[in-house]
């Protein structure tokens, strides 16, 4: 290699500053990029983690609320149905004069009859007590 020419120094000394130059903008740019994409994946990260903390919340809530209604169904066969086979067999209107006080009892027996079906209730019902010339035994 030889020797530049004195002469040509400026020259040079420009071209070599023209490409520090654009070395230095290529670096600066390609910061300016690096951070962009770092902060574009951190806000990616961020909306995972919301996405994943939401379907884990929901997936809790869904399976609370599918033993809440195993729970209910199990209150609904176990104490609700029994309590309204209970009361549909002690229905006798025979034991109410007739008149508005008749009227309720049937009114009332309207309602709890609907109940029973609503809560698809399938135990027979009990039937009234047989009269007893002495007490059941303890």
């Amino acid at each position: 290699m030889t020797a530049p020419d004195p002469n040509d120094l400026p020259a040079v000394a420009a071209r070599l500053i023209e490409t520090i130059e654009g070395l230095t903008e290529s670096i600066q740019d390609l910061l300016h990029r690096t951070a962009r994409s770092e902060k574009q994946a951190r806000w990616q990260w961020l909306v995972i983690g919301l996405i994943a903390v939401v379907t884990v919340f929901s997936g809790i809530t869904y399976y609370q609320q599918i033993q809440t209604s195993k729970s209910l169904d199990a209150t609904r066969g176990d104490v609700l149905c029994p309590l309204y086979a209970v009361f549909l067999g002690s229905y006798n209107p025979s034991t109410r004069a007739p008149g508005a006080d008749r009227d309720t009892y049937e009114a009332t027996f309207v309602v709890i009859r609907d109940g029973y079906e609503r809560l698809d209730c399938t135990l027979p019902l009990v039937p009234p007590a047989t009269p007893r010339s002495s007490p059941p035994p303890r």
